[in-house]
């Protein structure tokens, strides 16, 4: 039996369907997305919970085959927040000016830094964490930081259990930018051990943004742009269940 929720989620993007093409209401990466939740009556928040109901809704370009974020999750390094230690000890220097940065897509496997540093994920299951590592030389560093379990399995069971995958194209006419949603697919999670299996496996992977920046007082700041669990569209099917309406 089909979920109420996703019934009337399904009439809602029908509607907008039919609304042709759209001007989006945000510039950027996230328009897209803020869009159609504005469409559906839904304000912007930092909301824990689902989107709609118990969905969670993710919007896609249809011809994107790129990673996307599935929840933000930051770790923690003895019970602290880590992410300055990352960046201090692990920050690069951008090519096209001074400032350093550390942007990387993390893997199971290793992952290169310009420093010639290396990080992996690791699944420490008698602990129950997961492990940021670091490597110098193929040779084992440090345990930089960790997930605990239960902080992933709660943020991967409460907002994403069902989720809805919303794809749009992007127009330009008379160089103005337009878009249109064209389809909904429904998903419902298959565990949080399937989750970690795809961690493992390099399906799902971590992307640490951290660049230079500076408060009010001109002072250096790290400045966090997200620490994401993504996974492509074309691998959503290993993580989920798709529901058939």
């Amino acid at each position: 039996m089909v979920d109420e929720d996703i019934k009337n989620l399904k009439k809602e993007f029908e509607r907008i369907k039919a609304m042709g093409l759209i001007k989006p209401m945000r510039k950027g990466s996230t328009g897209i997305g803020y869009t159609f939740e504005t469409l559906i009556g839904k304000k912007e928040d930092q909301d824990c919970k689902p989107d709609y109901g118990n969905v969670e809704i993710k919007c896609k370009f249809g011809f994107s085959s790129s990673h996307f974020t599935l929840f933000t999750c930051a770790p923690k390094r003895d019970g602290k927040a880590a992410l300055n230690y990352i960046f201090e000890n692990y920050a690069y220097q951008k090519e096209d000016d001074n400032s350093k940065i550390f942007c990387l897509k993390i893997f199971s496997h290793y992952t290169f830094n310009k420093n010639g540093f290396k990080f992996r994920l690791y699944v420490n299951t008698l602990d129950k964490k997961l492990i940021l590592k670091s490597f110098l030389n193929d040779e084992f560093l440090e345990n930089i930081c960790s997930w605990d379990f239960s902080i992933l399995e709660e943020k991967i069971t409460t907002k994403l259990s069902t989720l809805a995958l919303v794809d749009c194209y992007p127009y330009q006419i008379n160089n103005e930018t337009y878009i249109k949603y064209t389809n909904i697919k429904f998903y419902k999670l298959k565990g949080f051990e399937k989750f970690l299996n795809l961690i493992k496996n390099d399906t799902i992977c971590v992307q640490i943004y951290l660049k230079e920046g500076y408060n009010d007082l001109h002072e250096k700041i790290v400045e966090c742009h997200g620490v994401q669990f993504r996974i492509r569209k074309e691998n959503l099917e290993r993580l989920y269940d798709k529901i058939i309406i």
